[in-house]
């Protein structure tokens, strides 16, 4: 029996009918093309979701305060210095508002403002509740580690944050300056009627993350925040960065000149005393009204090539940076009698 064979023409219509090795290297460019194209499209659109999520933290941070305010007629102090213990270590205003968002059960187990930060920690049971992540406090775009390794209580890690109040608009003034002072400071409220610049004017809570890479592209720790309280720092001012921030630093560091402000493990001080973000182009900040905003860090401000204030004429004296005449220092100082428009 004769096996049909096609015929010589039909061959060659069959053969082309198929992809040539040029055809199909044709169609794998224009696959890759497109997938080049689509991949920033998803990685914004995921960034997008990120910033919505941290922006949803600080609206409960928000609303947190302002119950707290509501029941102890002020809002938190940014550190309160203990009159027991070590009075290195303080309990924070991240951890005074936990009752307000539905983390009443960690903070009273914690013996928050009854006992030393320092002394509970020695218990195991309080370590762990210490170390317990939570989630509203962190920015989901920021890679920190769950628990911070940079700096500790009784050398164990506690809980990070990615949030820290607004203390001033130019260095650390824990006795609260009348004009350049922020929302939260040592041992004292403030309250709703002290922010004589209005709350819609003055920021309150803003963002800080783990880590940025400087004008040399080594990349330098901020250690974010940590969501109990502080600890023991190279100095005593840099530890109350744990709890809030400053305006002396730029918002956001990388790319500045960070020579001689180096400590170990790479930790750059004034990232660890400033505001910064993983969402590209600014950061995020809850105003004393409640009210969400993105701050750019092209906002209307004075600072050196290391990140540093000056004045207009670049001046770093602080009895002439500290003279409140840019956008950024308005919204950090709440009664400074400069009250901002657009932003």
């Amino acid at each position: 029996m004769k096996t049909h064979r096609p015929s010589k023409e039909r061959r060659r219509r069959l053969l082309r009918g198929g992809f040539t090795l040029v055809e199909l290297l044709v169609v794998i460019a224009i696959i890759g093309v497109l997938v080049g194209l689509l991949l920033p499209a998803v990685q914004s659109a995921r960034e997008a979701a990120r910033r919505m999520s941290c922006s949803n933290n600080l609206k409960q941070f928000g609303l947190a305060l302002h119950n707290y305010h509501d029941v102890h007629q002020s809002f938190p102090p940014g550190w309160s210095v203990p009159t027991d213990g070590d009075t290195r270590y303080s309990w924070g205003w991240s951890a005074s508002i936990m009752d307000f968002i539905e983390q009443g059960t960690a903070l009273e187990a914690s013996q928050y403002g009854r006992i030393n930060i320092h002394t509970v920690a020695s218990d195991p049971a309080v370590l762990n509740i210490l170390q317990t992540p939570i989630s509203a406090y962190r920015c989901p775009s920021d890679i920190a580690p769950a628990t911070n390794n940079w700096l500790a209580i009784r050398s164990q890690r506690m809980t990070t944050s990615n949030y820290v109040g607004t203390h001033n608009s130019d260095y650390w003034d824990k006795n609260d300056d009348a004009e350049q002072g922020g929302i939260f400071v040592q041992n004292k409220g403030t309250r709703m009627a002290e922010i004589t610049d209005g709350t819609s004017n003055t920021m309150m809570v803003g963002e800080r993350q783990w880590s940025f890479r400087d004008a040399s592209g080594n990349t330098l720790i901020s250690g974010a925040a940590h969501a109990w309280g502080n600890v023991p720092g190279h100095a005593e001012d840099w530890r109350w960065g744990y709890q809030v921030a400053l305006g002396v630093y730029k918002m956001n560091l990388t790319g500045t000149d960070q020579t001689g402000k180096i400590y170990s493990s790479q930790v750059s001080m004034r990232g660890a005393n400033g505001f910064s973000s993983q969402h590209p182009g600014g950061a995020q900040f809850c105003f004393a009204d409640g009210s969400v905003h993105f701050i750019s860090d092209s906002i209307h401000s004075n600072f050196n090539n290391q990140g540093v204030q000056t004045d207009a004429s670049s001046n770093r004296d602080r009895a002439l940076r500290a003279v409140i005449d840019t956008t950024w220092e308005r919204l950090i100082a709440k009664s400074d009698g400069q009250v901002v428009g657009d932003f």
